[in-house]
């Protein structure tokens, strides 16, 4: 392991396993700074793959729609997420496998991105 990186068990531990409080502390503070969280549409990074999925889970389980984009996620079904963000049917997009966790909200929410 490289000086500096995380194993990716370790983030799915403290992420994913231990993980129902930090998604609705998440989903909290989103909708306490966001003024429309139906009209918003953001992108987040997640952790790892299996991260990403259980943020998915957890913020539909919440009533934000979102959906996930990882490596192995089919074209079609990556076309599909695109036009569906763009056509503010989902309020989230979440990526796995990334070495950073964030989260990042367009200003102007009549615009379409991809």
């Amino acid at each position: 392991m490289d000086r500096g990186s995380y194993l990716s068990e370790d983030l799915d531990e403290a992420y994913v396993t231990n993980g129902d409080a930090r998604a609705a502390l998440v989903a909290r503070q989103v909708r306490k700074i966001v003024t429309d969280v139906d009209r918003m549409r953001a992108l987040g990074f997640c952790a790892s793959v299996k991260h990403a999925r259980f943020m998915t889970r957890k913020f539909n389980a919440m009533g934000i729609a979102s959906a996930c984009l990882v490596g192995d996620t089919p074209s079609e079904e990556r076309r599909q997420i695109r036009h569906q963000l763009r056509a503010a049917e989902l309020r989230w997009r979440l990526y796995g496998g990334h070495l950073q966790t964030k989260v990042s909200t367009f200003p102007n929410s009549t615009r379409s991105y991809s």
